[in-house]
């Protein structure tokens, strides 16, 4: 990933008000109430701002966000410090985090582990999320689809507007190196009324469903469970978002 979300950060949530988190929430609960689980402690990994790690402690979870960017987590300690909840943050790379013990539960949404284009650095999480999980416990993430990169969203223009800030977006997929590109032109409105211009861009890798949970099983995991757009039935061939469930067995 090459942004820092630093120029991100401040209307991170404004660009994103149509996502759905409570829903993203009560399918994570779908998952643990399939899998008879009640987790104790759930790590939400690429927290962003906290919005869900938010909701989710406000449920009774004890939660904790690990995020790579520092103006993210300041926004997210900023509403930790209005709503009161008790939210630990940890200023880690999703790929290489430490926990001071288990959990039973990862979650990570919004496809952030699409921004893991290295493979290597991709095991490396997956690995990460096995060893830090309690027997029995379950890593569940969703991805931007193949088919939403490459057939979807690739040749088209998004434009995002709020009071304070202006950006456009122009998507691009490369096929020979399977990756996809959001290219970012932002204005933000100063104090004195003038705007500011940063462009930058993220990247993303276009991962195939039995790609991810071959990487899964060889990462130690003993179930994997893939389901198409936030509901409980398998993905059909033009899903645009998978969410995958990869249990570890309790110790016998």
């Amino acid at each position: 990933m090459n942004i820092s979300y630093s120029a991100l950060a401040g209307f991170y949530d404004a660009l994103n008000a149509h996502v759905d988190y409570g829903r993203i929430a009560d399918f994570y609960e779908r998952i643990f109430k399939r899998f008879g689980l009640r987790p104790e402690i759930v790590a939400d990994l690429a927290c962003g701002t906290g919005t869900l790690t938010e909701i989710m402690a406000g449920r009774g979870y004890d939660m904790i966000g690990i995020d790579s960017s520092d103006a993210m987590l300041n926004a997210a300690q900023e509403k930790r410090a209005r709503s009161g909840l008790d939210i630990l943050y940890l200023n880690q790379d999703m790929a290489s985090f430490e926990l001071y013990g288990t959990v039973g539960a990862v979650v990570s949404s919004l496809d952030s582990i699409n921004h893991l284009t290295d493979k290597n650095a991709l095991m490396r999480c997956f690995e990460n999320c096995h060893m830090y999980l309690d027997p029995g416990g379950v890593f569940i993430f969703d991805v931007n689809t193949a088919y939403r990169l490459k057939k979807v969203l690739h040749g088209t223009t998004a434009v995002y507007e709020t009071d304070d800030v202006f950006c456009a977006v122009e998507h691009s997929y490369n096929e020979r190196r399977r990756r996809f590109y959001y290219d970012m032109t932002l204005f933000e409105k100063t104090k004195d009324g003038s705007y500011v211009r940063e462009d930058d861009y993220v990247e993303e890798r276009a991962y195939e469903l039995t790609e991810l949970s071959d990487m899964l099983y060889e990462a130690g995991f003993d179930r994997v469970y893939v389901y198409g757009e936030y509901k409980l039935r398998s993905p059909k061939e033009d899903c645009e978002r998978a969410v995958f469930a990869a249990v570890k067995e309790k110790m016998k």
